[in-house]
């Protein structure tokens, strides 16, 4: 019984440790400040902007997916700029809780897309969810934040 014990203690502190790390960034100047501009996307490209800006369990990282694959870790005020296809649909996840939770999105072509990552409180650990931002005062609202964040580098694309 104290080997069980100790076992979940050590599972919960990995957990909880694991949750800290740092996400890495865009370093190079130029790259960020052309992403937070605003430029709209080429021909045949779209724009989506994935932003996390939130008080709630802001020193936890939560993985983030695009069609199942890894994109990378969700930071408290960070973002992504992913320059997609356009006439595609795309799914992003994040885990949760229980199971991932998802958006799907079909992507038009010069059209930038703002995808808010937010985290919620769970019974036992935090859960994350998406909101698709398409109010102008709540794109003007995302820009603003997104100037305030850090670039994360997608670990895929």
């Amino acid at each position: 019984m104290r080997n069980t014990f100790v076992m979940i203690f050590l599972a919960l502190c990995a957990m909880i440790l694991g949750g800290c790390s740092s996400v890495p960034t865009v370093t190079d100047e130029a790259v960020v400040n052309e992403a937070k501009s605003f430029s709209p996307p080429a021909e045949g490209k779209a724009h989506v902007y994935i932003y996390r800006h939130g008080w709630l369990a802001r020193n936890s990282n939560m993985d983030l997916f695009i069609d199942k694959k890894f994109l990378g870790e969700s930071e408290n005020k960070h973002f992504y700029l992913l320059k997609l296809d356009a006439g595609k649909n795309y799914t992003f996840e994040t885990e949760s809780e229980f199971s991932n939770n998802s958006i799907s999105l079909n992507t038009e072509s010069g059209k930038t897309y703002y995808i808010y990552h937010y985290i919620r409180m769970g019974l036992l650990f935090s859960q994350s969810d998406f909101e698709l931002v398409t109010d102008p005062d709540d794109i003007e609202n995302a820009q603003i934040l997104i100037k305030k964040s850090e670039m994360s580098l997608p670990h895929t694309l």
